[in-house]
């Protein structure tokens, strides 16, 4: 459809095609339109000039969330429009339309402004835009003493309103926005020098004169450093006012001593109001252990997404309520899994006295941290990254491991080894193999499951599934990496077919002799000897050498071949 608008002369003449149809035709064409295809001119002439539905169509489209900058402005399905130019005119021309038709629903044109720039032009044309916007959102606070300056009602307009920075904050200017319909406020702190926190302290003390539990005003604190070990400890700020969420992020420990890390979360924060937690851990702070340990992380009732790397040491008290996250990255440190569940986990090179992973747990990246032969994950997994950067893998003592997780459906594992009979899970769709080592003869020695949808094996691996005698019924597509100077593939498809076969050459240092040419020469045709095709729709290959694609298939498939589309180095052959 988007092909039909391109081609098209005129904007009025894809009008006039449009208004000879019934309404639900043209609310089925608005729907299966690439709006995106078609140029911003065309689109503001077609809420001019178009039917009933094409406005508010477009007028959704355009005008729900619209991005301020200093020389433009940016529209929804991003179309840009500088300020000084013939569309920025239309542009204008297209609001005062839209507020003079009884028949829109809204009596405002455009849903939010974001206001990207800290500087506002006193120009008529641009007060027309704020007049006919409902809600604004303040990217920088530093924008609203232009706002004022334009007309201070339009202060009832900001729903959403950032404080970068807390030392060129008005705190008269912030009353002013707070004394009206404000929703959420956002203060970033960037370092973690005594005085920014103070800074901070004082916009606290500016808020706390306002009734903030009577009003539908959320806060959001972000407080980022390098180190916290230059703070005075004994004189810490105490950054509690009611509605709060913070996010902490501590990206360095150095010069801490032990204990201070935990005072200055308890001291400085509400621990109920953190719901997200990042540090880093410096390698000078690795001789002590009361440094490493991040047990009171379990006070945090509230926490969300906690984030540790470095030599630290997190075990919660087995009194400890459970730590119920959203998710959970930890890398390089010694972790006891017990009371915390996360929906989405990442472990990095961690220490785990126990090979097992909690049940809650949806998502699990693992890389060098489980031990495969004892490891036993939760029946609540349904997707699997398995990555291990220090030794080979080898599920040979615990060929069950995946066997009754009924709801994994995706599972990537990067290299293993030697894992005869190794059991996948019964319901598993999209499979990723890195690497595989196992029979000398390239005979894979277990079977993928018959629920595969889709298969991704790269050129480690792909000599085992080329070898295949046996594809999963259901296999939808099929994703192989291989060496960029194998130019002849022979697949036989499953008798049920494939739809969507994908093939990424890769170039693995054949060619750096003299002669190159030659051997690019000899690659730049690659020719498929396929089998079962009547399903197949699509064949894609990606990669650098490759001109042209020959399928060769069985004499009774010819007539299939028709159906194929080939994609070859992302140009249509």
């Amino acid at each position: 459809m988007s092909e039909m608008l391109t081609d098209m002369d005129t904007t009025s003449t894809f009008i006039d095609f449009m208004i000879k149809f019934p309404f639900e035709f043209q609310s089925r064409v608005t729907s299966l339109i690439d709006w995106n295809e078609y140029p911003i001119e065309s689109l503001l002439q077609l809420i001019l000039d178009g039917s009933s539905l094409l406005k508010s169509t477009l007028a959704k489209k355009l005008f729900n969330i619209v991005e301020w900058d200093l020389d433009s402005i940016k529209l929804g399905l991003g179309s840009d429009i500088q300020h000084v130019s013939d569309e920025f005119e239309l542009l204008l021309k297209v609001i005062e339309h839209i507020r003079s038709q009884t028949n829109m629903q809204s009596t405002y044109v455009i849903e939010t402004l974001k206001l990207l720039s800290y500087t506002l032009d006193d120009d008529i044309r641009f007060k027309a835009m704020f007049d006919n916007t409902k809600y604004l959102e303040i990217v920088d606070f530093l924008v609203v003493a232009s706002l004022i300056s334009l007309n201070i009602d339009y202060l009832k307009k900001i729903r959403r309103c950032t404080i970068s920075d807390p030392e060129s904050t008005d705190l008269d200017e912030l009353g002013l926005v707070l004394n009206q319909n404000i929703e959420f406020l956002e203060i970033r702190s960037i370092q973690y020098e005594e005085e920014d926190l103070i800074l901070i302290e004082n916009i606290f003390e500016k808020l706390k004169s306002f009734q903030l539990e009577q009003k539908n005003l959320k806060i959001n604190l972000i407080v980022e450093g390098e180190s916290i070990g230059t703070l005075d400890f004994d004189s810490l700020p105490s950054l509690r006012i009611p509605n709060l969420d913070i996010t902490l992020i501590i990206k360095s420990t150095r010069h801490l001593k032990a204990g201070e890390l935990e005072r200055y979360i308890r001291e400085s924060f509400d621990l109920k109001n953190i719901s997200h937690l990042y540090i880093q851990f410096s390698s000078d702070t690795t001789t002590d252990e009361y440094l490493k340990d991040v047990s009171f992380i379990g006070h945090l009732n509230n926490l969300k997404v906690l984030k540790l790397a470095g030599d630290f040491r997190l075990e919660l008290n087995s009194r400890s309520l459970v730590l119920n996250l959203d998710e959970l990255y930890l890398a390089n440190g010694y972790v006891n899994l017990s009371n915390i569940i996360a929906k989405k986990m990442t472990l990095k090179l961690c220490e785990l006295p126990r090979n097992t992973i909690s049940e809650g747990v949806e998502e699990l990246i693992e890389e060098s941290s489980l031990d495969w032969d004892q490891a036993k994950l939760p029946s609540t997994l349904t997707e699997l990254e398995i990555d291990d950067s220090l030794d080979e893998i080898s599920f040979d003592n615990n060929i069950d491991v995946f066997k009754n997780l009924t709801n994994l459906k995706k599972l990537t594992i990067s290299d293993f080894i030697k894992s005869a009979n190794l059991s996948f899970p019964p319901n598993l769709h999209y499979l990723e193999i890195g690497s595989y080592f196992g029979h000398p003869s390239d005979e894979l020695e277990f079977d993928f499951p018959e629920s595969l949808r889709t298969l991704v094996v790269h050129e480690l691996a792909v000599d085992y599934v080329m070898n295949m005698e046996k594809f999963p019924t259901n296999l939808e597509t099929l994703i192989l990496y291989f060496d960029v100077v194998q130019n002849d593939i022979e697949l036989m498809f499953p008798k049920s077919g494939v739809k969507i076969l994908t093939l990424y050459r890769v170039d693995s240092g054949h060619n750096d002799d003299d002669d190159d040419s030659e051997m690019d020469d000899d690659n730049e045709i690659l020719i498929l000897k396929l089998s079962n095709i009547e399903r197949l729709v699509e064949i894609n290959v990606l990669g650098n050498l490759t001109r042209s694609v020959e399928v060769i298939v069985p004499d009774n498939e010819k007539k299939y071949l028709s159906n194929i589309n080939i994609v070859c180095d992302e140009f249509e052959i």
